[in-house]
């Protein structure tokens, strides 16, 4: 028990400054000197998922008022989802710092508009508390210990609940038939400033108002578990815009039909793809030809980011997110339906349905724990062998290892040091992760050398499209300097590109190694002579409007 407990210590820490995107006050200034301001609204959430400002009303009035000022009117519109670790006022002030970069940026032909979401993704209680009853600023005396509490007791416990917080922003509780039929309009009208609006409504009302044939071309970014939201948001927004008006079933989007969103961006998203599969009736074909539908689909990692490679896999074994994002969509379902009710029912029926979601939640945990170890034994003679035949500690720089050195190899998958220190995690021997999230390994490497038992286990989850492509560290590199032309020149709407950035994002240092480094303003290293968030922008930039020529990528076996 100790044990465990102490893992589990280490994972919480590992995850305590990952996030990603943070001004006080939720609107616009009016003597801003970056980005014009009615180029960006912003989708504010609360912490059930309830949507508080009007980011479609917003973007409206900002579009016309662009067109009537004989400015630009937008031709890409940019969806941008943060990740864990910032209150509302963090992620505000995050998000006009990549304004002021992003203006940099804007030149004749490139005319982006910006919808930023929102939401609580950690809590500063006793800090806030202190705030509030101490005058003068005094509660900066007690700084010392409301941070530790926040940070540590408060904090580091609360990464489930920010992962699941991400599917319910996304796409609420269960994605009823009766949210799926509804429309953004109808449902602000309803909420009266506090309104049930999944990102997923909101993208496939903005899409269908200003994207399509002759519109602007819509963007999805999302960092960390704004990864996961945003991903999830966009597979919700497709299948809905395919759905059969007259019956109001869910279809498959036809095969080489483009959908309403051009690309999807995710750095180092903290998601396992067996997430995705986030409703009963959306299985995994339908995530495979939704997905499909999207033009450029990129995923940013790093071997380097700790948050998403130990962190996440240990978590995985005390409960998959998947199973929890089930019981807590159900919870959240029931708690609406009584509040339709009266009052007796409402207030009888709210610990029945506490207690049940205790009972089936610890149950599901139990099972899962003892599943991931279950898999984690029964992979090792796979895990064996892929070390054997690929490791190259000694001798050898390419995929399979010269024969002298395999009966090394068949020793040092004991006591992978420095596979461990590089954070190579497909090479990390004895220790490597059974489930971990796509921001430490992509998607082409996620069961490279598992064998036949991760494949029927992860189903389609290793290609998540009929195929996943490699893009390595060399070209992530041509790809953000701008003196060297990338090779990188196609873009097939099957295949979900992994972009290994680990020459770029390369801390170690930190606790989360590089998980938070798409925003750093060290530099990129690689004699780039640019800042890692300058990096981060140049990618976005060229991934959603860059046109390419001459293809060069790794092909995942």
């Amino acid at each position: 028990m100790k044990t465990t407990l102490g893992i589990t210590t280490i994972l919480l820490l590992n995850q305590v400054l990952a996030g990603c995107l943070s001004c006080p006050e939720p609107t616009k200034c009016a003597d801003q000197t970056f980005l014009d301001p009615r180029r960006y609204s912003v989708a504010t959430y609360d912490n059930e998922g309830y949507l508080l400002s009007f980011p479609l009303e917003e973007a409206r009035a900002d579009i016309e008022a662009l067109g009537q000022g004989g400015d630009a009117v937008p031709n890409h519109i940019y969806i941008v989802a943060h990740g864990w670790n910032f209150t509302l006022a963090d992620s505000l002030k995050n998000y006009r710092h990549y304004l002021a970069l992003i203006d940099e940026e804007i030149e004749p032909g490139f005319s982006p508009y910006f919808v930023f979401i929102n939401y609580p993704s950690t809590a500063r209680p006793t800090q806030d508390l202190a705030a509030s009853l101490l005058p003068l600023g005094l509660d900066w005396v007690l700084w010392p210990a409301t941070w530790i509490i926040d940070r540590v007791a408060f904090h580091l416990p609360s990464a489930w609940n920010q992962s699941l917080k991400a599917t319910r922003i996304a796409v609420s509780d269960g994605c009823r038939p009766t949210l799926r039929a509804d429309d953004y309009d109808s449902a602000v009208a309803r909420g009266q400033g506090r309104a049930l609006v999944p990102v997923s409504m909101f993208l496939r009302s903005l899409s269908k108002e200003f994207g399509g044939s002759g519109g602007a071309r819509i963007h999805c970014v999302g960092h960390s578990y704004g990864g996961k939201l945003i991903t999830l948001a966009a597979i919700e927004a497709i299948v809905c815009s395919f759905q059969d008006e007259a019956g109001g079933s869910l279809s498959v989007p036809p095969p080489g039909v483009e959908g309403p969103i051009d690309s999807l961006v995710v750095f180092n998203g903290a998601f396992h793809p067996s997430e995705l599969t986030y409703d009963a009736s959306v299985d995994d074909s339908m995530v495979r030809a939704a997905l499909g539908t999207i033009s450029r689909k990129a995923v940013v990692f790093s071997r380097r980011d700790f948050a998403t490679g130990f962190a996440f896999d240990v978590s995985e074994f005390a409960a998959t997110r998947k199973g929890l994002d089930g019981i807590d969509s159900a919870l959240g379902a029931a708690s609406r339906a009584l509040d339709e009710q009266n009052g007796i029912v409402r207030e009888a029926g709210r610990p029945v349905v506490a207690l049940s979601a205790y009972v089936v939640g610890s149950g599901f945990s139990a099972i899962s724990w003892i599943c991931g170890v279950v898999t984690k034994v029964l992979s090792l003679p796979a895990d064996w062998m892929h070390h054997v035949k690929s490791n190259d500690t000694f001798g050898g720089d390419g995929e399979e290892a010269p024969g002298w050195a395999m009966p090394l190899n068949a020793l040092h998958f004991f006591l992978p040091v420095d596979k461990i220190i590089s954070a190579e995690s497909d090479k990390m021997g004895i220790l490597r992760h059974t489930r971990p999230a796509v921001g430490r390994t992509g998607l082409a490497t996620l069961y490279r050398g598992r064998g036949v038992l991760m494949n029927i286990q992860a189903s389609w989850m290793a290609g998540m499209t009929p195929r996943s492509s490699g893009v390595s560290a060399k070209e992530f590199v041509r790809i953000v300097d701008e003196s060297r032309p990338t090779s990188f020149s196609e873009w097939d709407p099957n295949t979900f590109y992994s972009f290994d950035a680990t020459s770029v994002y390369d801390t170690l240092c930190s606790i989360v190694g590089a998980h938070g480094d798409i925003r750093s303003t060290e530099s990129a290293g690689n004699r780039l002579g640019c800042r890692k968030i300058d990096a981060t922008i140049r990618f976005i930039r060229w991934a959603t409007t860059e046109p390419l020529s001459g293809l060069s990528r790794v092909v995942a076996q």
